[in-house]
């Protein structure tokens, strides 16, 4: 007994855990315990228009952070405050500590406004290579592949003069279920369709608007990557409506269905010609 109570006497108070970062808005998020901190930092080289100044000073603001990335959000703990007009800072104490599971903060315009400035505690992994091919004109493209700091499932496509990335944003967290982009490349005649999808999937399938079908290439999550996806790519031959991408199981079970592909690109050479046209249920970027 006398034992126990020295080891009573020596304990310590467990410590809230302290999150700090600075995100890419020119706003540092600090969360210990239900305090967070929101504090303009200038840097050089680095100017916003408007400013986050001019986007905050004077003005009512929702500043908060988060225990999940899904949507809709989960775990929030928000607090309505008035930002004080040539104010660097401002410290708020949330309705509950949630500072050693917070995964984001932000501070966003008053009623569900948008952003002004938002952190994700977790960092991008370096993109790896997933797969590579050519076109018929020879030039060579490539794709690679990471997982995003809201922990979604990310590809850049490259290729000579071109190249465009993408992170799958519905996908953020959780087992992905299915989502997909058309890439248009510049002065290419054929089309590239690229997702995200389950690990459990055993085959992806394009649908085009004349009814006929085509299967899209399954590549696991590259070694290394924590991602909790895995990646599909189609190349098209010719310009054609793309109707939907579907994903099934080994057991031949619909994973899920993407029917509104959004298309990044002009396709042709000449912008307004050729792919986009032929879009008419997707929207070109």
């Amino acid at each position: 007994m006398a034992l126990a109570l020295v080891l009573l006497g020596l304990a310590t108070p467990v410590q809230a855990a302290t999150r700090s970062k600075l995100g890419g808005d020119e706003i540092r998020f600090a969360l210990s315990g239900k305090v967070l901190t929101v504090t303009i930092v200038d840097r050089r080289n680095l100017i916003q228009d408007p400013s986050p100044q001019e986007k905050l000073y004077g003005k009512r603001v929702d500043v908060g952070c988060g225990t999940s990335f899904g949507q809709p959000r989960e775990g929030l703990a928000m607090k309505r405050v008035k930002w004080p007009v040539g104010a660097r800072s401002v410290t708020v104490h949330l309705a509950r500590g949630i500072s050693r599971s917070a995964k984001w903060c932000l501070v966003e315009e008053g009623r569900g406004g948008g952003d002004i400035g938002f952190v994700s505690f977790f960092d991008a992994e370096p993109g790896r290579r997933l797969t590579s091919g050519r076109f018929a004109d020879g030039r060579r493209w490539r794709i690679a592949s990471w997982r995003g700091k809201q922990l979604e499932p990310c590809l850049a496509f490259r290729l000579p003069g071109d190249g465009y990335t993408m992170c799958f944003d519905d996908e953020a967290e959780l087992e992905a279920a299915l989502s997909a982009t058309l890439l248009l490349p510049t002065c290419a005649a054929e089309g590239v369709v690229v997702g995200a999808t389950a690990r459990t999937a055993r085959s992806a399938t394009v649908s085009f608007g004349d009814g006929t079908r085509m299967e899209a290439a399954l590549y696991r999550r590259p070694r290394g990557s924590r991602v909790k996806a895995q990646y599909l790519v189609a190349i098209l031959p010719a310009p054609v409506e793309v109707v939907a991408v579907e994903t099934r199981d080994e057991d031949g079970k619909l994973i899920d269905r993407d029917g509104r592909l959004s298309a990044m690109g002009t396709g042709d050479c000449h912008h307004g010609q050729g792919w986009p046209e032929m879009m008419s249920r997707g929207e070109v970027e």
